[in-house]
Order: structure tokens, then sequence, then C-alpha cells
């Protein structure tokens, strides 16, 4: 069973996937995708707990060298 709080449930949305959006694209436990605007989102509040939360600070380096497109 997954760890997710039941009062989050709701706002889960599923969607059929592409075979090719089912083939595992990280290493890792999880792979998620999710939309670019969600990241932005993420990424930002990220950026704001740099500083006072170390980890934050590395995921946020990581991710927005990963959602960077030039």
């Amino acid at each position: 069973m997954s760890d997710i709080p039941l009062h989050m449930l709701d706002s889960i949305q599923i969607q059929e996937l592409s075979p090719e959006q089912l083939e595992p694209r990280t290493h890792g436990k999880l792979s998620v995708v999710i939309p670019m605007d969600d990241m932005e989102l993420i990424l930002r509040q990220m950026w704001k707990s740099r500083d006072t939360e170390p980890k934050m600070g590395e995921l946020y380096d990581k991710y927005t060298e990963l959602t960077t497109f030039e």
C-alpha cells in the first residue's frame, strides 16, 4: 500500500499512458510524470528553502538542470 495520506487521494488524477510513457526513464524507486507548470512551482518552493534545508538546495540544483531546455 502506498504512503499517500487519505485526504490527498481525491486530488490524484489517473490517466491512461502510452507504451512509451510506461518505460522507465530514470533510476530509483519511483518515477513520476508531472506537468511542467507543476514542476516550476515545486522548483520555486525548493529555491525558497534551499539555504535552510541543504537537501532542498541539492534537489533544486538537480531538477533545475534537468528541466532547463536550451
